[in-house]
C-alpha cells in the first residue's frame, strides 16, 4: 500500500517498513517513530519496544532511497544497545550522504546514547573509521572519524593513522581534532 503523506495517515495500520518510510518526513517523523518503537525522544528511548520486525524494518530502511530515512535509521539504531547493529550501521560508512556517514560513525562509537554499549568493534569497522579520517571528501566526516577513532582503545594503528594525517594535512580543523584525540589517548593510557 502506498501512502499519500498529504492525507492523513492511521499510523497504527501502516506496516513497519511504511512507518520507516515515513521518518524521512518532518510532518511524520515523531508519530511514525512512536507508533514503530513506543517513543519519539530521547527520554523515551529506555522503554523502545524494537520487535525482530520493527528491526528488520530499519535494517531496510538503510537502503532507502531518502537520505532523511536512512539518517532517521541509523540515528536510532544508536540508541539500541544490541550488536546486531555494527554491521548494517558500518554500511552506511560509506552512504553517500555526508551526514549519514557521520551519523553512523556516532552509532558505532557512542556509549551514553545505548543502555547498553556495543561489544568491541571488529578490525574491519576500525579500517573503515581510518579510511573515513584519512580520505572522506567531507571535512566534517573526516574530523567525526577522528574523533571517533579517539573513542577506541588504543593501538599502534590508530596511533600511526592519526600521525600520518598531521603529517599529509594542512586544513586547520582537521589537525586540531588530530592532536586533541592524540592528546586525549595520551592522558587516557597514562591513567592506565
Amino acid at each position: 500500500m502506498d501512502l499519500d503523506i498529504n492525507q492523513p495517515i492511521d499510523y497504527q495500520t501502516c506496516s513497519p517498513d511504511q512507518l520507516v518510510s515515513l521518518l524521512g518526513f518532518k510532518a511524520h517523523y515523531i508519530n511514525a517513530l512512536r507508533t514503530l518503537v513506543g517513543g519519539a525522544f530521547g527520554r523515551e528511548f529506555p522503554q523502545l519496544v524494537l520487535t525482530d520486525t520493527v528491526f528488520q524494518a530499519l535494517v531496510r530502511g538503510l537502503e532507502h532511497k531518502n537520505p532523511n530515512v536512512r539518517f532517521q535509521c541509523v540515528q536510532l539504531m544508536d540508541h539500541l544497545g544490541d550488536d546486531r547493529i555494527i554491521e548494517p550501521v558500518r554500511q552506511m560508512l560509506h552512504d553517500w550522504a555526508p551526514r549519514v556517514r557521520k551519523q553512523a560513525l556516532h552509532a558505532l562509537t557512542c556509549e551514553q546514547c545505548k543502555s547498553v554499549p556495543l561489544c568491541p568493534l571488529p578490525g574491519p569497522v576500525v579500517e573503515d573509521f581510518i579510511d573515513l579520517a584519512m580520505h572522506d571528501p567531507n571535512l566534517n566526516v573526516r574530523i567525526a572519524a577522528v574523533g571517533a577513532l579517539g573513542v577506541l582503545p588504543a593501538s599502534p594503528q590508530v596511533s600511526q593513522s592519526l600521525q600520518a594525517i598531521l603529517t599529509t594535512t594542512t586544513e586547520p580543523k582537521l589537525r586540531q581534532a588530530v592532536q586533541l584525540t592524540l592528546s586525549a589517548g595520551l592522558k587516557q593510557a597514562r591513567r592506565s
